[in-house]
């Protein structure tokens, strides 16, 4: 019952501590059955592993992004953050 924004900062809450403000819808995209809404936003807190659904996080740049980190999750970062 919650809408996608309340959602958003709840689960970034439980799962990392951190808290949501300047939340900004950037995007909706379906692929197949899959329906994606993609937000920017800011973000205050400490980040931590708070979730068993997360096993590690840390902030990276964006030409230094893990190589195991697929090149479509790469290019969906690039396309928020608006970098070619």
């Amino acid at each position: 019952g919650e809408q996608p924004e309340e959602a958003l900062r709840r689960e970034i809450r439980e799962e990392t501590g951190l808290e949501l403000h300047d939340i900004k819808l950037f995007r909706v995209r379906t692929i197949n059955r899959h329906t994606e809404i993609l937000f920017r936003a800011q973000a205050t807190g400490i980040a931590e592993v708070k979730s068993r659904e997360i096993k590690a996080l840390a902030w990276f740049k964006v030409d230094k992004m893990p190589e195991q980190m697929n090149e479509e999750q790469k290019s969906v970062v690039r396309m928020v953050l608006q970098i070619k």
